[in-house]
């Protein structure tokens, strides 16, 4: 029986330990490098510069920039050659806080949603693939890859625009954080948050048949 519930949750088990493995190498030789090899940190935050690209913008050989007025701000170094790069000459806390918020959200969301999926597939592994504890694990797993996902995409596109507006004058609205939350949930999360909601309520419903059954015998 052991067995047979394993293999029920293959192949997604396997992928799961695949891509939570590899994320912990990623991260632990990300610190590493940061912390020991070079002196600096991860994305942003210890000795590590902060450099950001202005988006859809580019210039045209380095000399005649695509929307005049786009320069550095105090404390900020610009490269206008193909698009506009700027780096902090001494990035303070403030920058590298919300530097490290471009990239951290993500890494958060796919940690725990891995942690999730593993959560679901021991359920269905000792309690059976229709428990209520499966149906449970379900329902969480959907509602946090639509909240998930639209705050990840609302985090990443705030702290994008206060970097950028620290490196770059004038100060305008670079990204829109509603916006990016809206798109980030279009159309493969809200699919599949959509998804597990419906077959937690499905598992749940024959697990009430179930008993009903059960309590006529």
């Amino acid at each position: 029986m052991a067995g047979e519930r394993r293999r029920l949750t293959e192949p997604l088990e396997s992928m799961t330990w695949i891509f939570g493995a590899w994320m912990a190498i990623a991260i632990g030789a990300s610190l590493i490098l940061g912390w020991v090899g070079t002196g600096g940190t991860h994305n942003g935050l210890g000795s590590a510069s902060v450099c950001e690209t202005l988006p859809n913008t580019f210039t045209d050989a380095g000399t005649r920039p695509v929307g005049i007025g786009i320069t550095a701000r105090h404390g900020a170094s610009i490269d206008t050659w193909g698009t506009f790069h700027a780096c902090a000459t001494h990035p303070g806390f403030a920058q590298r806080f919300w530097y490290t918020l471009i990239n951290l959200p993500s890494f958060i969301f796919w940690a725990c949603l891995l942690f999730l999926l593993w959560r679901m597939l021991s359920a269905a592994r000792s309690r059976g693939p229709f428990s209520v504890q499966v149906a449970g694990a379900l329902h969480r797993l959907g509602w946090f890859i639509i909240a998930g996902a639209a705050i990840a995409a609302a985090v990443h596109g705030l702290a994008l625009d206060l970097v950028l507006n620290s490196l770059f004058k004038p100060g305008v609205g670079y990204t829109d954080p509603l916006w990016a939350a809206l798109r980030a949930l279009v159309p493969v999360p809200l699919i599949a948050g959509a998804t597990m909601l419906t077959f937690a309520r499905i598992i749940r419903a024959a697990q009430a048949m179930d008993e009903e059954i059960r309590a006529t015998i």
